[in-house]
C-alpha cells in the first residue's frame, strides 16, 4: 500500500521534506476508486480514498467512489479528459501496490512543518527542516552511495539535461560553492579534495552515507 496527496503547503508539509511527483493518470490507470472515508475534525477537513485495481473486502464495506458525478472532493470530466480536485480540503490516497521510483516523474523537496508531523509527531528530529537543506542531504547520500553514477536511471530525476534541475539547484545552494561539487560527484564521479569548499551539511550526509 502506498500513501499519495495532492495537497502543497503553505506553512510546511506535514509528511517531511522529500516529495515524489507521480502521474496521477498513469496511477488510476486499470483501477477504481473506493470512498474511504472523511474527517472533518481535521483542519482542513480530510477525506480517504482507496485507488485499487481489485475490489476491495466487503468486510471493509467500501463504496465505488463516482469520479464523474461531480459532488465530492475529486472529479473527473471524461468530455475534457482532465481530472480536478478541491484544493480545500487535504486528500489521502491509498493505492494498493508499490510505487515504483522509475515511474516517479519528479522530486521535489519541500520545508516541513514546524510543529506537525504525522509519523513522529513532536518527536520528529526535522520539525521546521527546510527543503533544501533535506534536499542537499539526500542528494550527498546518493552521490555517496553511487546511486546516480554513470547515467544511471534515476539520475533523470534530478537533472534536466547535463545540469541540476530547478529543485535540486535550490538544494546544491545551500551555502558558498556546493554546486560544481555536487555536480562534479554526480556526473563524473570526483572526490573530495578539499573539504573547505564543501558545505557542511554535504559533508556529514556523505560520511553517514559511505
Amino acid at each position: 500500500m502506498s500513501w499519495l496527496s495532492p495537497n502543497l503547503w503553505i506553512y510546511g508539509s506535514l509528511y517531511g521534506n522529500i516529495r515524489f511527483d507521480f502521474n496521477w493518470e498513469q496511477l488510476v490507470a486499470g483501477r477504481k476508486l473506493y470512498w474511504g472515508e472523511a474527517m472533518k475534525s481535521y483542519r482542513p477537513p480530510a477525506y480517504r480514498i482507496l485507488v485499487a485495481k481489485d475490489k476491495p473486502s466487503a468486510d471493509l464495506k467500501l463504496e465505488e467512489y463516482p469520479v464523474e458525478d461531480g459532488d465530492g472532493p475529486l472529479y473527473y470530466d471524461k468530455t475534457a479528459h482532465k481530472w480536478y480536485v478541491n484544493g480545500k480540503f487535504t486528500g489521502e490516497f491509498m493505492v494498493d501496490s508499490d510505487l515504483d521510483l522509475l515511474k516517479c516523474k519528479a522530486v521535489g523537496f519541500d520545508l516541513h512543518h514546524k510543529l506537525l508531523c504525522r509519523k513522529d509527531h513532536s518527536r520528529c528530529a526535522d520539525l521546521g527542516q527546510r527543503g533544501e537543506d533535506a534536499g542537499a542531504k539526500l542528494l550527498a547520500r546518493l552521490i555517496a552511495q553511487k546511486t546516480l553514477h554513470n547515467n544511471k536511471p534515476l539520475q533523470a530525476l534530478f537533472l534536466d539535461k547535463n545540469t541540476f534541475n530547478s529543485e535540486s539547484n535550490r538544494a546544491s545552494m545551500v551555502s558558498a560553492r556546493p554546486g560544481v561539487a555536487l555536480f562534479a560527484a554526480l556526473r563524473f564521479g570526483t572526490r573530495i579534495s578539499r573539504p573547505s569548499q564543501y558545505p557542511p551539511r554535504t559533508i556529514m550526509a556523505i560520511l553517514q552515507g559511505c
